[in-house]
């Protein structure tokens, strides 16, 4: 299993005293009566929330027999799954670059310290392209079960 998170305790703080800012100049407008101003601080707030909602991600990776599972954690607490697949299925595994003109997924994050790698994967009759951010034990695991992989 392999867990990739950025510190983003000075983002969420730095939201919390916004929101919190937001809902009492909220609480405020509707004492005075300013309907128009009590609902831009509504849409002002939700905005907070969509941006939170956006901008706090995470993905874990899973492995469970052969089978890889990428699941992507937003706002940490809502969990979606990407892909699950076998590794025995992956074709080729290359460090990825800027010039990679195919389409792929990304369940990486950035500026982790990990180098980004693209795995081509063969489902039913299709390619799929992943860009995922690999550390070294689950290289390793995936160069014992598929080494060919990596050539």
């Amino acid at each position: 299993e392999q867990f990739q998170t950025k510190n983003y305790e000075e983002l969420e703080n730095k939201l919390k005293k916004i929101e919190i800012i937001i809902i009492v100049l909220g609480i405020i407008s509707i004492c005075f009566l300013q309907i128009f101003l009590f609902l831009i601080n509504v849409l002002i707030f939700i905005g907070i929330k969509m941006y939170k909602i956006k901008s706090i991600v995470e993905y874990e990776y899973e492995l469970t027999s052969y089978d890889l599972s990428i699941n992507k954690i937003i706002n940490k607490s809502k969990r979606k799954e990407i892909i699950t697949f076998n590794i025995k299925n992956i074709i080729s595994i290359k460090d990825f670059n800027n010039n990679f003109n195919e389409k792929f997924v990304n369940a990486s994050l950035k500026d982790i310290g990990i180098k980004d790698k693209i795995l081509r994967i063969k489902s039913g009759t299709e390619i799929i392209n992943i860009k995922l951010a690999l550390d070294e034990k689950l290289i390793d695991i995936i160069k014992r079960v598929n080494p060919i992989a990596f050539y």
